[in-house]
């Protein structure tokens, strides 16, 4: 959904961006079974197109404005700043399980 966000500003500022709920599509969408090389290849054409869209737009139209339902007024440059910090947060949890249970 960042990826949508990112295009729907890049194409149309001043959008209202309605939440959704990631849990639901989660339990709907069943991303339990989803087969991990599916979302291999899911998640590497979306993190090349925001990538490209970060190079292309971030100093030139970060501070076109949409307004998020629940967040309120927020910038591209914010929506970009959200996926570095999301994926790191992602890497962290990552890491954690590759180090496995800690002893003592």
């Amino acid at each position: 959904m960042l990826l949508y966000r990112i295009r729907r500003v890049v194409s149309e500022p001043g959008q209202v961006i309605w939440v959704y709920d990631q849990d639901a599509w989660a339990r709907g969408l069943d991303y339990g079974h989803l087969p991990s090389d599916m979302s291999k290849r899911l998640y590497e054409p979306t993190r090349a197109a925001i990538i490209y869209y970060v190079g292309t737009q971030y100093e030139r139209n970060g501070d076109r404005e949409f307004v998020h339902s629940t967040t309120g007024l927020r910038t591209l440059k914010d929506e970009f700043d959200k996926v570095a910090s999301h994926n790191e947060h992602h890497l962290a949890q990552i890491r954690a399980a590759l180090a496995g249970p800690r002893s003592g």
